[in-house]
Order: C-alpha cells, then structure tokens, then sequence
C-alpha cells in the first residue's frame, strides 16, 4: 500500500496549473507516484454521486497500491463538501495516511485573475465589479468558512498555505509544494507553460471572440470553457506586452468592505499572530489607481483584430450549435 496520500485542492488560480504539470510525466523524480490513469478532476466531482464516487476511488485505490508517496490535485476541490470526502478516504483508503494543501490568494488578487479567468473562458461578461457582485464569486472568495470546513473535517491533517511568491523558495508555488509534500527543497524546478492571467488586450480578444460566438444551449457550455482554456493556453504560447488587469480606488474599496471581515477571521484561525490577509485588503486600497481601466475590446484591439475575433467567434459558434458540434470540440480541445 502506499505510504501516503497527498491531495492537493488547489484553490482556483493559485498555480495549480504549474503544479499539475510539473507532476505529470516526472513526479517519479520527486519520489511520488502520479496518477495518469486518473482523473484527478472526477475525484473530486464525483463525491456527491455515490455510483461515480466508488467507480473513481475504487479505482485511485487500485492504482496507488504498491506506489510511494501519491499525489493528486484538482482545483474542483474548491466545491466539495470535505466530509465527505473524508468518508470516502475512510472507505476506500482506510489504511493510507492523508494529507491535505490548499493555497489561498489575497481577495483582490484572487478576484482580479478569477474574474479575468471567467471572461477567458466565456463564463463571464461585464466589468470587475459586476463579478464582485456575483453570488458564486462571494461564496468562492468567503474563505474562512469553506477552508473551517476542511479544518473541521480533517483537523491538523489540513494546511492552508499564503499563495504569496515572496515567501516562496525560488519565488515558486511548485518548489514550495514539493518542498511541503516531500520534505526536501528539490531546488530550482523547470515549470512547462502553465496558465498566466491575460492582460487587458488579450481578455479584449477573449471577449471579443465570445461575444461573436453568442448564446449557446446550455450543453454547448463546457465545450466553450474548453475552447476559452485552450484560446488562453494559445495566448500564453505567444505573448505580447500587455497591460495587467488592476483594481481601481473604488473597486479596490468595495473588495476591502466586503471581505475585510473574512480577511480578519480566517487570518485569526490560520495565520496569527501575522495578518496576511487583512494586510493585502489594506495594500490593495493604498496602492489603487484612481480611474477605472477600460475593458471595451475597441479600446485594446484594432479593426483588424476586432474583424478576426468576430470571425473566428462566429465560426466556432456555428460549430457549437451543430449535431455533435458541442461534443467534438470539447474533446478535440480539452486540456
């Protein structure tokens, strides 16, 4: 059996992208085992189905038996309930010691690559602000609550870790994971292209070609979170100088009375007698440009650009809207 499970839980936009694909392919160097077989992203969405929820662990359980230390990561944790999957680790690992990493990114940070993320994938239309007021993103970014219950669930057997590259060796979320999961600094780790957040021209594009795609049917809508990733991981092949997205004084502000309290609660349980959290909020307010950044695609794309996003956007969503169409592009470009 194995000597131990590590499951990472992302969050979302916390270098989970890196982490992932550093693991896959190379974990073995490390000393830990990778399940390729699994998907590590149906670990994690198939805990509130009883049915898929034994077929996947089940079958994790019979890949790690005889493999050394074991990791899987899957930001999709983010939404699972942490009881159960602690009663499903005690069903089907009962004998596996587990431990759990997530990372937490400041609030504004967080909400400012979460939002940029959502236009990318045409999850999301409108400004900043508009995404502040979205019910998900302030139960997304209520942390003290979702990670107390992980803490809850699993006890000290639970780390939340300050996404914060300064306190990183080498200024890496991968070495400071596998520092963490291995117990040895393994030095400088080359990290293959991973998911940056998009400047303002690039989500001008983004939303832009989603625009031209239009309204899909609701099962078209995974196949255009794919196509959105994939359109980013294409952005992030080929960069280009870019503006990066910044929160105004206003929504700067905004963010701080909204979250200040759960900023000072999950600091008090995870971090005191440091205020890393509360700290951020007050940096973000200080540090704000005054006047609102523009997110009309005309303000960052030339025609040209704006002609070719409408193109290709009213291409793929002839695609979409075709027999099978939806289907075939997601798995054609699913990462």
């Amino acid at each position: 059996m194995t000597t131990e499970l590590i499951c990472h839980l992302g969050d979302f936009r916390t270098g989970s992208t890196a982490i992932q694909s550093v693991l896959r392919g190379q974990a073995d160097r490390f000393g830990l085992f990778w399940p390729d077989g699994a998907s590590h992203v149906a670990l994690a969405q198939s805990l509130a189905d009883a049915e898929a929820r034994d077929h996947h662990w089940q079958a994790l359980a019979r890949a790690m038996a005889g493999q050394p230390r074991t990791v899987i990561s899957a930001e999709h944790f983010e939404f699972a309930d942490p009881d159960l999957l602690a009663r499903t680790l005690e069903a089907h690992l009962p004998d596996v010691p587990v431990r759990l990493v997530a990372y937490v990114r400041p609030h504004g940070p967080a909400l400012l690559a979460r939002y940029a993320e959502s236009v990318k994938i045409g999850n999301f239309d409108g400004p900043p602000g508009a995404y502040l007021d979205w019910s998900q993103t302030r139960w997304r970014l209520s942390y003290a609550a979702r990670f107390g219950r992980w803490r809850a669930a699993f006890g000290d057997r639970f780390s939340l870790v300050l996404y914060d590259r300064a306190t990183f060796p080498g200024g890496s979320v991968v070495r400071d994971f596998l520092a963490r999961v291995t117990g040895a600094d393994p030095g400088e780790v080359p990290v293959p292209q991973g998911n940056p957040t998009p400047g303002l021209a690039d989500l001008a594009f983004a939303r832009a070609f989603h625009h031209a795609i239009g309204a899909l049917p609701e099962t078209a809508r995974p196949a255009r979170w794919t196509i959105g990733r994939h359109l980013g991981r294409l952005m992030a092949a080929l960069p280009r100088p870019d503006i990066p997205l910044v929160a105004d004084r206003a929504l700067a502000t905004r963010i701080a009375e909204r979250f200040g309290a759960d900023a000072s609660a999950l600091d008090a349980d995870f971090f005191a007698p440091a205020a890393p959290m509360a700290d951020a909020l007050d940096r973000l307010v200080r540090t704000a440009p005054e006047l609102p950044q523009s997110f009309d695609p005309a303000d960052h794309l030339g025609e040209d650009a704006l002609r070719l996003a409408a193109l290709w956007g009213q291409m793929i969503g002839d695609g979409l809207r075709r027999p099978g169409g939806a289907e075939m592009l997601n798995g054609l470009y699913h990462e």
